[in-house]
């Protein structure tokens, strides 16, 4: 009862300063959503990121995956959660660019909704396959395609970044493919060197170990230019799909209205984390790249990837 009192007169004092109550303790415990599924890349570098801000806080920040619907559910939920600091999103190009694209697939908006806090990493879209396909580069895997319509291919999820990016594909090479949806990367690469499916697209991150290992081949990388450190894998533009670019992307979301303090606390050590040559390292070896943006650059980049993926949703709709 006496420790009660004192955490209630500490909370006033700081009511009366203008901050959250939240920040009065600072052992509480901040959550970090993934939406997705233990296992794939959203989920290490929250892993990774709440690690560095555990120590640089000095507070435990706690990874909780609730997955579902391509990452809609996880995404509802923070976007309802107090504003208090407390409830963070680790939101994707899915989450924030193409689910919400999808007519009707999200009860949320990706630019309204959410405080905008900062990019974390980006990481090219991979096109990749089972070993026995036959075919090295996507180039080589369209003519089969054509030649067998209703080739299987995976996706972490109807509105999923990697099912616009392969109806994308679709639209371009004039194929037909079949869409098996999983729930996340995870799922989605083991269904791939299973053989379950044989064709699907992902981040290099989540893609690397597997073709590291020869469990998949890759096929495509969807960058500029040939990725460092990666430079086996053709372009697709080298494949004969010019000016098809997409960077699988990773952001960290609060629900809209956050307060200044708690924003002004936490960004600065997010900064700090994704700038630390251990994170740097462990995010290269897989094919990502820290990169860091304003609030405004990031609520920017989620209007745009809203824009662009509606247009193939549409295409895909009028297929």
């Amino acid at each position: 009862m006496q420790r009660r009192s004192f955490c209630t007169r500490i909370a006033v004092a700081f009511a009366s300063l203008g901050l959250p109550a939240a920040l009065a303790q600072t052992d509480a415990t901040i959550k970090l959503v993934v939406p997705f599924p233990p296992g794939g890349a959203t989920d290490l570098i929250a892993r990774l990121l709440a690690d560095k801000l555990t120590g640089s806080l000095g507070q435990p920040v706690i990874v909780e995956n609730k997955a579902g619907a391509a990452g809609s559910i996880g995404s509802e939920y923070v976007a309802k959660a107090a504003p208090d600091g407390r409830t963070l999103l680790l939101g994707t190009l899915s989450t924030h660019g193409t689910n919400p694209a999808m007519p009707g697939k999200t009860s949320y908006d990706p630019v309204n909704d959410f405080s905008h806090i900062t990019l974390l990493a980006v990481s090219p879209l991979v096109f990749f396959a089972h070993p026995d396909v036959p075919a090295s580069r996507l180039d080589e895997f369209v003519r089969y395609a054509k030649t067998r319509p209703g080739v299987p291919f995976a996706s972490n999820g109807v509105g999923s970044y990697n099912q616009l990016a392969t109806q994308l594909l679709q639209t371009k090479a004039g194929i037909r493919l079949l869409h098996v949806p999983y729930k996340g990367a995870a799922e989605v690469m083991n269904a791939v060197a299973a053989g379950q499916v044989q064709f699907a697209a992902g981040d290099l991150a989540g893609v690397t170990p597997f073709v590291q290992s020869g469990r998949v081949k890759a096929l495509a990388i969807a960058s500029a230019g040939r990725f460092v450190g990666f430079e086996a894998i053709p372009t697709v533009a080298e494949c004969g799909f010019p000016d098809f670019q997409v960077d699988v992307w990773y952001a960290l979301f609060g629900p809209a209205g956050m307060a200044q303090a708690p924003l002004q606390r936490l960004r600065p050590a997010v900064v700090q984390a994704m700038d630390d040559p251990d994170m740097k390292r462990q995010l290269a070896a897989l094919g990502t790249t820290s990169k860091i943006e304003t609030p405004v650059q990031l609520r920017e980049r989620v209007r745009t990837e809203n824009v662009r993926w509606k247009a193939v949703a549409r295409s895909a709709a009028t297929d």
